[in-house]
């Protein structure tokens, strides 16, 4: 994760700061270097503990296994516009074309519903149904 790259330098640099306060004449300045390198630390730490709860509830593996699903998923969706372009959509054996376009219905509505559900679950902060 990017965001991992920062915490060394960031460390250090609060550590560098911290070491160098007491070298500062200007009290001010001491003081706000001091104050800085506190908010710095207290930052990294939140950030670090973000980072960990992210990739404990995501996992880059089911992240990217996601990615991968969704882009499949596209290019059937597009091999599937140019052969109904081409008129080259037909049933299964056994299936009739009335039977493709009830399911085809039926399954719409159902994503539609999964969809408006989810957004409502997502604008709700629902994380058990949106993960």
């Amino acid at each position: 994760n990017l965001s991992l790259v920062v915490l060394q330098p960031g460390s250090k640099m609060v550590s560098s700061a911290k070491a160098a306060v007491p070298t500062v004449t200007d009290q001010a300045a001491a003081m706000q270097l001091g104050q800085c390198a506190k908010n710095l630390a207290t930052s990294l730490a939140e950030l670090r503990t973000s980072v960990q709860k992210a990739h404990e509830a995501c996992g880059p593996m089911e992240i990217d296994s996601a990615l991968q699903s969704v882009q499949t998923l596209r290019n059937e969706l597009q091999d599937a516009k140019m052969a109904a372009s081409d008129g080259q959509l037909k049933p299964l054996p056994g299936e009739t074309l009335e039977k493709c376009a009830q399911d085809l219905g039926s399954t719409s509505k159902a994503v539609g519903s999964s969809m408006a559900q989810l957004l409502t679950c997502a604008a709700q902060g629902n994380e058990h149904y949106t993960g």
